[in-house]
């Protein structure tokens, strides 16, 4: 799934770069739609000629939101990014991967790309999009509905669950995923296998800071792939996407605080895979 630091990273892109501009023409992949929507042909003729307005997010759910109502609603892939370039580029390399292209009337176009085909794409009315469950964070969402730190705790304590299966939960933090678990743990210097309900205070100012931070840094980055990229970048190749990562995918590297090997296991019941540092993470 697409995490929530990239999510982020999409909007914040996206209204840069789109709000304003008129659809000219557009092609969506039979790929990139739900069954239970409208033919590609359908779906590509409704957007034609539509102005958007907005770009709003819940959760990890992106929707364009189209002037005279309704939404382009794009639920990212695992591995997916929203290109703006010129209409005709030349040779893409990238072309298999494409689901969706909007041209504009005031030149250049958006590409949806989705390496895995693990997204959706989907037109809603303004109503569906305000009310349908499925488009509601069920967690908390740190970039949109931060909750006190008395709430937090209180969440902590009533769940009462090992701290690694805790934030990998949906319905606790949004969209953290195992990158952002294993980085929020790190940070905290808490072991992923702690109880929730067993924390001193100082640790749960600790974790709650940590989430915030981490997230944040995250987007100041441009984290991975997600990031809206421009004319001759490759949005799958950047170097530097992961090196504000200081655990996660460094196994067998000297922990930034204190030194000591970054490991790797699976941790809890069912297990669930970390990467932490058995030295300062207690």
């Amino acid at each position: 799934m697409t995490l929530l630091p990239e999510a982020e990273v999409m909007r914040k892109e996206l209204e840069k770069e789109v709000v304003g501009q008129q659809i000219k023409s557009a092609s969506v992949s039979s790929l990139a739609v739900l069954p239970a929507g409208p033919p590609p042909a359908e779906f590509a003729t409704a957007l034609e000629g539509r102005r958007i307005e907005s770009v709003t997010r819940r959760g990890t759910t992106l929707a364009l939101r189209l002037k005279g109502g309704g939404a382009l609603v794009v639920r990212p892939g695992s591995v997916a990014t929203l290109t703006r370039h010129p209409v005709d580029s030349g040779v893409d390399e990238h072309a298999e991967m494409v689901r969706m292209v909007l041209e504009f009337e005031g030149g250049g176009a958006l590409r949806y790309l989705d390496a895995e085909q693990n997204g959706a794409l989907r037109l809603v009315t303004s109503e569906e999009f305000e009310t349908s469950p499925e488009f509601m964070a069920i967690g908390i969402d740190p970039f949109m509905n931060i909750a006190t730190w008395l709430e937090f705790s209180r969440q902590l304590v009533i769940r009462n669950y090992q701290l690694r299966a805790l934030l990998g939960d949906e319905t606790f933090v949004v969209g953290l995923g195992d990158v952002y678990a294993d980085e929020i743990l790190w940070a905290a210097g808490l072991s992923g296998m702690r109880s929730s309900s067993k924390l001193s205070a100082q640790e749960v100012r600790r974790l709650f800071r940590a989430i915030q931070e981490v997230l944040h840094e995250a987007v100041k980055q441009g984290t991975g792939a997600s990031e809206l990229t421009e004319e001759g970048d490759d949005p799958f190749d950047d170097p530097l996407a992961n090196q504000h990562l200081k655990v996660y995918g460094r196994e067998g590297q000297p922990c930034a605080r204190c030194r000591q090997t970054i490991v790797f296991q699976h941790i809890d019941d069912p297990p669930v895979p970390a990467y932490f540092c058995k030295n300062c993470q207690t």
